[in-house]
């Protein structure tokens, strides 16, 4: 027995019972009937979105890291060429 088990007896769905610690019971009356078991990890949803937000948070955070890392390349490659204007403090 564990959580996340749905039950569905001829076209609703029913409560399941833990049976003998280990297992799972439905109550039905007599007769034939349609029953469909269903099973979702529990908790599934929500670490498919928190997933999902650290993957964005990731990326946002790698672009503006490759973002500064070229704004940086830029200005230290603009410090590192001779000025052409007269009057310049490094043409001096």
């Amino acid at each position: 027995y564990s959580e996340g088990w749905k039950a569905v007896v001829d076209g609703e769905e029913v409560p399941i019972k833990r049976a003998n610690t280990a297992f799972m019971a439905l109550e039905l009356g007599a007769g034939s009937h349609d029953i469909k078991l269903t099973y979702m990890t529990p908790g599934l949803l929500q670490g498919i979105a928190l997933s999902a937000a650290g993957l964005v948070a990731f990326a946002g955070v790698a672009a503006l890291c490759e973002t500064r890392r070229r704004r940086n390349k830029t200005t230290a490659k603009a410090l590192a060429e001779p000025s052409t204007e007269k009057g310049s403090p490094r043409n001096a």
